[in-house]
């Protein structure tokens, strides 16, 4: 007789609003957006054992401070240094590389199973880390499904009227 696998079951995910989200985004002018990426890709590497985005996350993280202090650099010299000019440039390419990388890479990680959560390569570009909150705020873990409509019910809850 084989023994039944024990499955773990899935860690919940981090139950911050998306609007919490948005007015922190705003209040760090985009510096807390790199720090959320890494907390649900974090998640995802719970769930799943494994996950690339979380490696991914952590490296674009850590450009951030790199960025600042080569801008603050580039502030204290003037502007009259070419190179240092160029070295902002193209570490603020890398990162925009490395960020995209990361959320599309969380994106497909998101839409496997165990998860499935289908998402939307536009809504990924544009708003990323919120769209993602968005739905793993409802995202309910016992029926492994993304709640229907805007009140969180599903169709098993609506009852026919007749």
């Amino acid at each position: 007789m084989i023994p039944e696998r024990l499955e773990k079951p899935m860690p919940k995910p981090v139950r911050l609003h998306w609007g919490w989200l948005v007015v922190i985004e705003l209040l760090t002018r985009g510096l807390f957006g790199p720090i959320w990426l890494i907390v649900q890709a974090n998640w995802v590497r719970r769930v799943n054992g494994k996950s690339r985005a979380f490696v991914l996350s952590i490296v674009a993280a850590c450009f951030v401070p790199a960025m600042i202090l080569l801008g603050g650099i580039e502030g204290a010299v003037g502007a009259t240094q070419e190179q240092i000019g160029m070295i902002v440039g193209f570490a603020t390419i890398v990162y925009v590389v490395l960020y995209l990388w990361t959320i599309f890479q969380l994106r497909s990680e998101l839409e496997a199973e165990p998860i499935g959560i289908p998402l939307g390569g536009g809504m990924t570009f544009f708003f990323s880390v919120i769209y993602f909150q968005y739905h793993l705020y409802d995202y309910d873990v016992e029926e492994k499904h993304v709640p229907e409509g805007s009140l969180g019910l599903s169709s098993s809850d609506i009852k026919p009227l007749a």
